[in-house]
């Protein structure tokens, strides 16, 4: 997705980022790893580091985060993890951390295991 975000504020909603043409450019990579009724498990890869941005995207492709009441994806807490990372130092580093607990039956239904 190649899609420029904006920042956006009133005093009555506060700030939020949005698709918008006069933004900074924005671009994530995303797959889709899994499906279950109503839910849709991705990967996403920002390849830009803008505010909100992976949210914003994903609401924009019409699948908002899990849990992001800003953003359309209801109630609840956020399912959004920095699952991964991988540095290109000498000696290379990478972690991986495993999902929280309120984001493991979602997971599961999608096919996780």
């Amino acid at each position: 997705m190649d899609a420029p975000l904006l920042k956006h504020s009133t005093a009555k909603e506060g700030w939020w980022m949005a698709v918008d043409p006069a933004g900074q450019p924005a671009r994530t990579a995303w797959r889709v790893l899994g499906q279950a009724e109503g839910l849709t498990w991705l990967e996403l890869r920002p390849r830009t580091g803008r505010t909100h941005q992976l949210r914003v995207h994903c609401a924009h492709l019409g699948c908002p985060i899990l849990g992001d009441a800003r953003y359309g994806g209801g109630e609840g807490r956020l399912h959004l993890l920095a699952r991964a990372i991988a540095l290109p130092l000498e000696p290379p580093r990478s972690a991986v951390a495993p999902p929280p607990p309120h984001m493991r039956a979602a997971l599961a239904a999608c096919g996780w295991a």
